[in-house]
């Protein structure tokens, strides 16, 4: 009895032993450029383009990536328009058993942090993916964009939450983008396009935009300083190439003492008076290429 059930033990040892091993051969010899090469195609939409430096597996059971970028193929940019140091996906490998989708995903960028998941509660061609994520002390100025001659001309620490729909092909069909900034500094003199000799500082700034393929939709923008006030809402109607973008945006800057050098530069270069109260109303229409200021 007692050599029958050790043969039953070794039996049950040697198919878990055996399996594990399988697993391991699979995880390490997965074809992970194949891999790389499906996520380049599948999010790559238009002048955007995705490029990863290289991909491997991970632990727990999952993927990294390494330098991450999305870049505009035919945009004049010093940089990518995001880019991960470090990417990680750990999918919930019991759920693609009942033929759901769901991933769990980590990123550093920006000497911050990304995370959520994606998620798709059906595993075939036609499925959609919702993307919900959440990111906080991403540093502005260490953004290409967001640098002249290698100085930054805005400075804080973002934070906030997205929640996006794609299409089976990748494409975006809606999204909500919310973001939080806590003390806000765009820097006087380092700015390309605004004649600003001082600081200009926000103590609070909130937004919230909505997107589909065709527009992104600011549906509130607001700056709060000692003395100021910033808001922005419109839309950007998405064209290719990126720069025939149109543009409906509408502007709105209050100060009525500590700012009011900077804001009549401003207002010369949009050619608008500020009202009595020291609040400067106007419009950017046109297109990225060639924005046009109006009332």
């Amino acid at each position: 009895m007692a050599s029958r059930k050790r043969v039953i033990i070794q039996i049950l040892a040697y198919t878990l032993y055996g399996l594990a091993v399988c697993l391991v051969l699979v995880y390490l010899t997965f074809p992970y450029d194949l891999l790389k090469q499906r996520l380049i195609d599948q999010f790559s939409q238009g002048d955007l383009q995705l490029k990863v430096a290289r991909i491997g597996p991970d632990f727990p059971p999952g993927v990294a990536l390494r330098n991450v970028r999305l870049v505009a193929a035919h945009l004049d940019l010093p940089g990518a328009v995001i880019q991960a140091q470090r990417f990680r996906a750990q999918p919930a490998w019991f759920l693609l058993l009942a033929g759901a989708i769901k991933t769990q995903f980590n990123a550093t960028l920006y000497s911050g942090r990304l995370h959520g998941r994606v998620i798709s509660p059906e595993a075939h061609e036609a499925a959609k993916w919702q993307i919900q994520g959440d990111f906080a002390d991403l540093r502005l100025e260490r953004h290409p964009l967001l640098q002249k001659a290698g100085e930054a001309f805005l400075r804080g620490q973002l934070e906030g939450d997205l929640a996006l729909t794609l299409d089976a092909g990748g494409q975006m069909e809606q999204g909500t983008l919310n973001l939080r900034l806590q003390s806000a500094v765009l820097v006087g003199g380092k700015h390309p396009g605004l004649p600003l000799q001082r600081d200009l500082a926000c103590d609070t700034l909130q937004s919230q935009i909505k997107m589909t393929a065709k527009q992104m939709q600011i549906v509130s923008f607001t700056c709060r300083g000692d003395d100021l006030s910033i808001q922005i809402r419109g839309t950007v109607n998405w064209r290719q190439p990126l720069q025939n973008s149109s543009l409906n945006l509408h502007l709105q800057l209050r100060s009525e003492s500590a700012y009011k050098q900077e804001l009549g530069l401003i207002a010369t270069l949009v050619r608008r008076r500020p009202d009595r109260r020291g609040t400067l109303s106007f419009s950017i229409r046109g297109t990225m290429r060639q924005p046009k200021f109006g009332a």
